[in-house]
């Protein structure tokens, strides 16, 4: 798995082959040609902080039949063990960097697009 930058590891090891992006601030500015913004909703990482949380509290309810997928998907234990404590991070990760000053470091942007 690679990553569009070499210091990218959620992007490089998370998300495969570019499957989901952690994309900069001024990435949508290179679509305008095709789509443009109708809504947008900016909350503080303190909203996203509670989904990791309970994505990591799923994962931990589900460890085993998780394992059980991503085994057959990649045909070893160790892998998929792997895999799961990747994810792990990633959640930690993005739970500790929400509670950070009171999840006003970072901001989550949603946008509703239409065509051009």
């Amino acid at each position: 798995m690679l990553s569009l930058q070499d210091d990218d590891w959620i992007e490089g090891m998370i998300f495969p082959d570019m499957t989901v992006t952690i994309s900069s601030v001024d990435l949508l500015l290179y679509f305008q040609g095709y789509v443009s913004i109708a809504n947008h909703l900016i909350v503080e990482d303190k909203h996203a902080f509670r989904s990791n949380e309970e994505w990591l509290k799923k994962l931990g309810d589900y460890v085993d039949p998780i394992k059980t997928i991503i085994k057959e998907w990649l045909g070893s234990e160790d892998e998929a063990v792997k895999w799961i404590n990747q994810w792990r991070i990633c959640f930690i990760y993005g739970i500790e960097q929400g509670k950070f000053n009171n999840g006003e470091e970072c901001m989550v942007a949603h946008f509703l697009f239409k065509k051009n």
